[in-house]
């Protein structure tokens, strides 16, 4: 049960499980360090400072979580709302969930490499190149990489 008194950290990761998005697409929307982001939902992390939770309060997606965030409150009036929990959820949304798990565990650790190799001067990134744009474009081509693997054994098995 969801409480006032439960963690920012876990009622982030709720609010950004609720969202439908991976934490990559929750630092690229809110602006916040995705890094920071994980140490927070894991509970890794303390405190989260005051300028992390204005990144995610005023975004124009997420506000209409800040009441529930900040105080476990809800305004159904003020279009202030809590996130959708996992007990709440379907059995198809579970399956979703975890498939949407594993991927961003996926993300997370292309992003944790391509960060190591940045920050070691392995790889440079050119002018405008994002982190992102390199993670995505690796994440892309593994699950097309997978997709022709799968084709490839159902055609196998078929024969």
């Amino acid at each position: 049960m969801i409480t006032s008194s439960t963690p920012l950290g876990e009622k982030i990761r709720l609010i950004r499980n609720a969202e439908g998005l991976t934490r990559l697409e929750f630092a690229a929307l809110t602006g916040v360090n995705a890094g920071s982001l994980k140490q927070s939902e894991l509970g890794q992390r303390k405190t989260i400072n005051s300028d992390f939770l204005e990144k995610i309060t005023n975004n124009p997606t997420l506000n209409k979580y800040a009441l529930w965030l900040m105080t476990g409150s809800v305004s159904s009036k003020a279009g202030q709302i809590a996130p959708t929990t996992s007990s709440e959820a379907t059995e198809g949304q579970n399956e979703d969930n975890a498939q949407t798990a594993k991927t961003e565990d996926i993300k997370n650790s292309i992003i944790e490499a391509v960060f190591a190799l940045v920050n070691t001067d392995m790889i440079k990134l050119g002018d405008g190149v994002k982190v992102t744009h390199v993670t995505n474009a690796i994440f892309e081509e593994i699950t097309e990489s997978n997709a022709t693997a799968d084709a490839d054994t159902k055609h196998d098995k078929a024969m």
